[in-house]
């Protein structure tokens, strides 16, 4: 992030016809409100480049790679019980980049949010005969 705003295009176009006008920087600067070395730095970027665009910043770099993401999602969707500690050790053991709040990071963005999986109560061999006389009951009364 820049320390101070960033000029627009515009500005930065009004600039480089201040110039050509045969304004002095110190004079655009006054009348553009804003520092002489941005001015003096857009004049120069126009005489190197011959253009007043903003140009890309390259950014932070990304430490898991896209194939890495699939991997980790596809390793969460097999076992939904995995804790997000158990999925960055099997990671770091295919993996050569070490992290672990990135892990987290990545399967809230894909929408796999951590909330433990409920197990199902375990049913016996007579309540699961009662619950299937039960549900078959209504469909005797109906016939």
């Amino acid at each position: 992030m820049p320390k101070t705003r960033v000029l627009s295009e515009c500005e930065r176009g009004q600039i480089v016809a201040h110039h050509e006008d045969g304004m002095s920087q110190r004079q655009i600067a006054q009348k553009m409100k804003c520092s002489r070395c941005a001015v003096q730095t857009t004049l120069k970027r126009f005489r190197e480049t011959k253009d007043v665009k903003t140009i890309q910043r390259t950014g932070r770099k990304k430490v898991t790679s896209p194939r890495d993401d699939r991997s980790i999602i596809r390793q969460s969707l097999r076992n939904k019980r995995k804790t997000s500690l158990e999925l960055f050790s099997d990671f770091n053991e295919a993996s050569t980049s070490q992290i672990s709040r990135t892990l987290r990071r990545k399967l809230v963005e894909y929408g796999l949010k951590g909330c433990k999986a409920s197990k199902k109560p375990w049913v016996s061999k007579s309540n699961m005969e009662k619950r299937l006389q039960w549900a078959k009951k209504p469909l005797k009364l109906d016939q």
